[in-house]
Formats: C-alpha cells, sequence, structure tokens
C-alpha cells in the first residue's frame, strides 16, 4: 500500500471523526465492556439494600443451607415437633414452713356419746360383835357413795339394802330410800357381807 493512498485513508477518517462520532464510540465501549470493570474494580462494601432491586435475589442466588433462624421474621418458620421428654430431674428441696392460719369458726356441737356406767367399789365386813349371824357391809361414810347391791356367804335366810348411820341407829332400808349398806343374816355360823357402792 502507497504512502499516497494511506495519507487518503487518514485524511477521510479525520473529516469523518466528530464529536458525536467519538462520544457514540465511548458508550459503546461501556455497554460492552464496562459491566465487567465495575464488577472487578467496586470498592467493599459499596453495594447495599438500595442497590439491590427488589425480587432481585432469588433461590438461586442463595447457597443452600446457609442460612440461619435469625434471617427470617419471627413466625416466617414453622415450629418443629416437640422432642421426647427429658429425663426428671432431682427433687427439690423442702420449702419452708407457712404461716400458722387463722382460728376457724366453731364447729356445731356433736351428739353426746354413749352414757359412761359410773365406777363402783365393793367393801366387805365381818359379823357384827354383838350377833356374829348378821354382818352389815356399808360405803364410805360422809360420801356420795351408795349401795347398788350385796351379799353374803353361808346359810344366807336375809340379804337387804340397809341404812347405816351411827347417830340414830342402823336399820333396814323400806322401798323408795337410797341405801349405803347391805345386811347379811345367816342361819348358822358367822355372817359376812359385802356391798357393792357406786357414787
Amino acid at each position: 500500500m502507497s504512502h499516497t493512498y494511506t495519507a487518503a485513508m487518514l485524511c477521510t477518517l479525520r473529516s469523518r471523526l466528530t464529536y458525536a462520532n467519538t462520544v457514540a464510540s465511548i458508550a459503546l465501549f461501556v455497554a460492552l465492556g464496562g459491566g465487567a470493570y465495575a464488577a472487578t474494580k467496586l470498592p467493599a462494601g459499596s453495594v447495599g439494600a438500595k442497590q439491590i432491586r427488589p425480587n432481585a435475589v432469588t433461590s438461586a442466588h442463595v447457597r443452600n443451607r446457609s442460612l440461619l433462624a435469625e434471617d427470617f421474621k419471627l413466625g416466617q418458620l414453622p415450629a418443629g415437633k416437640a422432642g421426647a421428654a427429658g429425663p426428671a430431674g432431682p427433687p427439690g428441696e423442702p420449702g419452708t414452713a407457712g404461716a400458722t392460719g387463722a382460728i376457724g369458726p366453731q364447729g356445731p356441737p356433736g351428739t353426746s356419746g354413749p352414757a359412761v356406767p359410773p365406777a363402783f367399789v365393793v367393801h366387805a365386813a365381818g359379823p357384827s360383835a354383838g350377833n356374829p349371824s348378821f354382818s352389815l357391809a356399808t360405803c364410805t361414810d360422809h360420801s356420795p357413795e351408795h349401795a347398788t347391791g350385796g351379799g353374803g356367804g353361808g346359810t344366807v335366810i336375809d340379804s337387804a339394802p340397809w341404812i347405816f348411820d351411827p347417830h340414830n341407829g342402823n336399820r333396814a332400808a323400806v322401798d323408795g330410800e337410797v341405801a349405803n349398806a347391805w345386811g347379811v343374816t345367816v342361819a348358822t355360823g358367822s355372817a359376812h357381807a359385802y356391798v357393792i357402792c357406786t357414787s
């Protein structure tokens, strides 16, 4: 190629190289290769939430098993199945005793129980000094004891309640009187009497 032809081509190119052609060529270069340049030259931390368009990040852009539960809003992840119950823990320490409560109201009176039979005591006596065939067993003097029964040994011909009164004389009790002694008379031998007294 001759120098004359080359010079002619350069002159033709200069005549056609305008400002508009230059700007269009630079824009075409940026459009074709500028993206790769920007991806490799962006400084760290320059891309944030504002630079990412809505719905731009999909499942294909997220590495499997890379998200954590804290990356999701509360209530977004379903609850897992309840695990098996763990072993029972040791018993706790006994608590302190509570304060004594107030005394409650008095309850209604209960029903009366069965009557308790009065206590009794037995007194014995030997033959009388003036009449050995007669014996008088007496309850304790000057006490609320009274005769409720009695008897004697030997061939008894009479056994009955008596009134013992050292001041006015002893005598057999009549019906309705409260006796305090028991007299026994035997046919032969010496009389021995006993009296059952209750208070």
